[in-house]
């Protein structure tokens, strides 16, 4: 159990970075994300129409016909967001939980050699980076783009977690042994 927690730390240590290279040093989310022309004027709507924090959709109608501008935001009032230093604490939290969960549905151990193994850990980040940014996309309209950057993104960590703990993991045992 100690071994799966520090090996969880690990990983989610190598997905804590691979955020920081790929949203602020590489800025792979900068063309799909777009910026209000004047944010001033959108922050006071918002302080004047919004009610507390959370997830606002605009239409609030979910089975809309279209023929108005739709808008999906998370607000924040000011001096309510987390600080940085709780939201890193979360984050490698949230990392390993997620390795962890990964370990044990592998058990621990390599699946098969070493580019198995990889492969594996590479296809878990794309099945948590599509279902989850598959629904943003479908049922929000969220741009294709975005979709499309955060699922690779997804496989990207992953796959370096895979390069980095697969070494550390059991070789399997063969069947019966």
């Amino acid at each position: 159990m100690i071994r799966f927690l520090l090996l969880s730390l690990l990983g989610s240590v190598i997905l804590f970075f691979w955020g920081f290279v790929g949203h602020v040093a590489l800025g792979l989310y900068d063309p799909a994300f777009n910026h209000f022309d004047n944010e001033a004027a959108v922050a006071s709507v918002l302080e004047e129409n919004v009610r507390g924090s959370g997830i606002h959709y605009l239409p609030a109608d979910p089975l809309r016909d279209g023929s108005q501008a739709e808008v999906f935001v998370n607000y924040v009032p000011a001096g309510k967001r987390s600080g940085f230093g709780a939201m890193v604490g979360r984050d490698l939290l949230i990392g390993v939980t997620a390795v962890f969960v990964v370990l044990s549905l592998l058990r621990g151990e390599r699946a098969g050699g070493y580019w198995p193994s990889v492969g594996s850990f590479a296809m878990f980040g794309f099945v948590l980076g599509f279902f989850v940014h598959a629904y943003l996309w479908n049922w929000f309209d969220f741009p294709t783009l975005y979709f499309v950057i955060s699922v690779a993104d997804s496989v990207v960590g992953w796959t370096l977690v895979g390069l980095a703990l697969t070494p550390l993991l059991r070789p399997r045992q063969a069947a019966g042994i």
